[in-house]
């Protein structure tokens, strides 16, 4: 069965659903693809109201989903412009060890011991990331 697509989306294989089975996985790769047809698709401005509730059901998505898509998307392309551009993304690179971070607590919970006495450690992981642009 075939489903509906009036926008030609691009056909893409879920990885699974989610922990709370209400919404397909994808790789990321694939989630970058699902983001880039927001603005990528033409659109009839009578139809901009249904066409991103046609995506999330063509995709079996959620909101978090199109969130996490977006993070991703943010992340590999920072300083790309993306317009008219196709990117294959390469693999990470690390190219360091994990740095621990110095958590600051803002001055409403200064007093509250309990905020400052819980093992809470945030860690950043320096890393480089390769991707092609492709001007076709």
């Amino acid at each position: 069965m075939t489903k509906h697509n009036p926008y030609n989306f691009l056909p893409l294989q879920p990885t699974g659903r989610n922990e709370t089975n209400t919404a397909n996985t994808y790789a990321p790769e694939d989630m970058i693809k699902i983001y880039e047809q927001q603005f990528l698709i033409q659109v009839p401005e009578e139809e901009l109201t249904e066409f991103l509730p046609a995506l999330k059901a063509f995709y079996d998505i959620d909101n978090h989903t199109l969130d996490v898509s977006a993070i991703i998307f943010d992340a590999i392309a920072d300083s790309a412009i993306i317009y008219n551009h196709k990117i294959k993304v390469g693999d990470y690179q690390i190219l360091g060890e994990l740095i621990e971070e110095a958590i600051e607590y803002d001055e409403d919970n200064k007093g509250d011991e309990s905020a400052e006495n819980k093992e809470i450690q945030a860690y950043t992981l320096e890393c480089q990331r390769t991707f092609f642009l492709s001007m076709m």
